[in-house]
């Protein structure tokens, strides 16, 4: 029958459902404004007041030579932390008004109630969709612009993280909303609605981090940084579009629940209000859920501990142990008793089997996984990348696949095969499955800290003539957490001594040497260092330039140096910088650069280990290795001395080259914290490179002998006084 409800009609009965749910949601509506309002006001007073008489939000370390904390800057810390408070308010409240707004569904008399009136239940409930969606946007919107009205009026625009917090908050309300909505149609009960969106919303997360940790563990080499954000580890969890993640994603996701509820709820007969579901595929997806996590704590928790004598033995009888009573557990709630348990059993029957059979599979590593290296008669190119040796490919993930064409000459892909082999000989990961199991819990913990935990990283990858392409992505933490866990004494005596690279106990050493070949090859260097990238994008530019060379002094080594700097637009005892000074400063360093990459790239007769050796990077914060100090420290990579010496007296000066790398991404997620890292290479300069030459003298670096000019003004006056003068006594 074909409605002859107007579009006019059809928007006032939409309008009169959401003046009606207003009523019902008045008193959540003033406590989100009351509280809302009470903690911007403490925030503002927080930033502002407590602040007044500082320069630092940390008056512990605050200074009177300190630069003084500007309006802008305090304008912005207030933005920041207010809006967090409101996305935090607005996400509680949306879940809230939700549940008030849909809970009709799970009442018989509201169900006859609205089915009498001349609505259509799909109109009605697009409504209640709009109305949850309206009240929870439209008051977080209002405090958006008294955050945006009193930045303005600060002489401060919106900080462009902060509109984007904004975006993330109205996307990721849509899509709690949108979800709760669905979750609602498909339940017959407020109680269980609620009950299987925090489920969802915690267990599923949770479980993504067993298997991301189960990926890191029982596959050796795999790359899984990706994983925290990405479309499966969030695929069911709603809440993290208020974090930004796959907005794109969320919007979809939203549309699909928003028709598939309506669709659900038109063909929903009445009855099932205030019975246990509607529609039980839902619930049979929460309950596997649920009784996964359980059991994989559990299971994972036996394993590490060697229950029975042995990992696998310990797992299964975990797993089975937490995840059958939860499933029953679950179930009872959901069914408020034991009714259809019958027709379940299957389903747990099968999650069982299903995760049994493949933590067994992975740990008898059947697929090959961890002890792979390919033949070098089956590579077509190969390509290594260390992330101690490799400004650039600091950032590994982005470039290590790629790099599988960067080397296609026989002997460097036997270099690079050696390495492999190398690291999976020297490591011994993952000998016992107890080890394994154990470092689950260890690689939870390195997820975590991430960010912030100093990690070596050593890459391979390969193209192999049958085009497929092999990578493997190996952490130093994560391997030694592995040996560890195994209980294996480190063997000292397997580290060796040698004048070139110095003695270091770390397992990565043997590693090192036997990379060095690639390392120190020019390909590398052109592709995977700063003087080959400096420039190219905005992201990535040299900050500092320091020149270390001879002066006609008794020890003959390169005690002095010069340095042209641009850190920052402050100083502490500074007043705010010149602009042309700092424009200035970085068109020499970057004329600098150039001039190096060019010499480089023209030299035919480029000599490994020498021009540039990674392996100075080891020592280049250790004192202990620092020549500058110590002119008989010559088996020092810092000492110009030491490699004039050891290949020729050619070499005239060292440069260091600091670069600045701008992380786009990880600014997004700290707005105020360090979204930068600085990295620092070390090349000696031998006569032959004339651009270099020409351009620190150009400046005033070096005189026309090659020795340091000590009046240039860059020159570092040294705290102790002239050594020239003290040698001369």
């Amino acid at each position: 029958m074909t409605s002859t409800v107007s579009f006019k009609d059809k928007l006032k009965q939409i309008f009169s459902v959401i003046l009606w749910d207003l009523k019902g949601c008045k008193g959540s509506l003033m406590v989100y404004t009351i509280l809302a309002s009470v903690f911007t006001v403490i925030i503002f007073t927080l930033v502002f007041v407590l602040t007044a008489d500082q320069t630092s939000f940390s008056p512990l370390f605050s200074t009177e030579s300190s630069p003084k904390i500007s309006l802008s800057e305090k304008m912005q810390v207030f933005q920041v932390i207010s809006s967090g408070i409101i996305g935090f308010l607005t996400l509680i409240f949306a879940i809230i008004y939700t549940v008030q707004i849909f809970s009709y569904m799970h009442n018989k008399r509201k169900v006859d109630f609205y089915g009498s009136l001349p609505i259509s239940r799909a109109r009605l409930f697009l409504a209640k969709y709009g109305a949850a969606y309206l009240f929870s946007i439209i008051p977080m919107l209002v405090f958006m612009g008294i955050i945006a009205i009193a930045s303005v009026c600060t002489g401060t625009l919106l900080l462009p993280q902060v509109t984007n917090m904004y975006v993330n908050f109205i996307v990721g309300t849509l899509a709690c909303i949108s979800a709760y909505g669905f979750l609602s149609a498909c339940c017959g009960t407020t109680f269980n609605t609620v009950i299987m969106f925090i489920a969802v919303c915690a267990c599923y997360p949770l479980s993504m981090v067993f298997v991301r940790a189960y990926i890191d563990a029982f596959f050796t080499g795999s790359y899984t940084g990706n994983f925290s954000d990405s479309f499966i580890t969030n695929a069911l969890n709603p809440i993290s579009a208020y974090f930004g993640n796959n907005l794109i994603y969320w919007i979809i996701f939203s549309v699909v629940c928003i028709a598939l509820g309506t669709l659900l709820i038109m063909k929903r007969r009445s009855e099932r209000a205030q019975t246990s579901f509607a529609y039980y595929i839902p619930c049979h997806i929460i309950k596997v859920i649920v009784s996964f996590l359980a059991g994989m704590f559990l299971g994972t928790m036996f394993g590490a501990i060697n229950v029975f004598g042995n990992g696998v033995g310990g797992f299964v009888f975990g797993f089975i142990l937490a995840s059958a009573p939860t499933f029953l557990i679950v179930h009872m709630i959901f069914y408020k008793g034991l009714k259809q348990i019958v027709r379940t059993i299957p389903i747990y029957a099968g999650l069982a089997v299903v995760v049994i059979v493949g933590v067994v599979l992975i740990n008898l590593d059947v697929f090959g996984y961890n002890t792979y290296v390919p033949k070098s008669e089956d590579v077509k190119s190969a390509g290594l990348i260390c992330s101690e040796y490799s400004t650039v490919g600091k950032n590994i993930s982005k470039y290590y696949t790629k790099s599988a064409g960067d080397f296609t000459d026989e002997a460097d892909i036997k270099s690079i095969i050696n390495v492999h082999n190398e690291i999976l000989t020297k490591k011994k990961t993952n000998t016992t499955s107890k080890a394994k199991f154990s470092s689950v819990w260890g690689s939870m913990l390195y997820n975590t800290l991430r960010e912030y935990a100093s990690d070596e990283i050593i890459t391979v990858a390969y193209k192999l003539n049958s085009g497929r392409t092999v990578t493997r992505y190996y952490s130093k933490n994560l391997l030694e957490m592995a040996a560890t866990f195994d209980y294996e004494p480190i063997d000292y005596t397997d580290d060796t001594y040698d004048v070139d690279y110095g003695y270091s106990s770390s397992g990565f050493t043997q590693i090192y040497t036997a990379a060095k070949p690639v390392l120190s090859s020019k390909p590398y260097i052109m592709k995977y260092s700063g003087v080959a990238n400096a420039g190219l994008n905005e992201d990535f530019q040299v900050s500092s330039v320091t020149v270390h060379a001879l002066t006609k002094t008794y020890s003959e080594d390169s005690v002095y140096s010069s340095t042209i700097e641009n850190y920052g637009e402050y100083s502490y005892d500074e007043k705010e910088k010149d602009p042309k000074e700092i424009a200035e400063k970085n068109s020499i360093m970057n004329d600098i650069n150039a001039a190096f990459k060019k010499d480089l790239e023209a030299d035919t007769a480029y000599l490994n280990g020498v021009l540039y050796d990674p392996f100075a990077l080891l020592y280049n914060d250790d004192i202990f290795y620092d020549s500058s100090n110590d002119e008989d420290s010559v088996y020092s990579f810092d000492s110009l001395k030491y490699i004039r010496e050891k290949y020729s007296k050619d070499y005239v000066c060292k440069i260091q080259l600091t670069y600045t790398n701008y992380d786009p991404e990880k600014a997004k997620k700290f707005i105020f914290g360090t979204n930068s890292t600085e990295e620092y290479e070390y090349y000696f300069v031998p006569k032959s490179y004339t651009n270099t030459i020409e351009v620190l003298k150009k400046y005033g670096l070096l005189k026309a002998d090659y020795t340091l000019n000590k009046n240039s003004e860059y020159f570092n006056v040294p705290e102790y006084g002239d050594y020239d003068t003290v040698y001369e006594r």
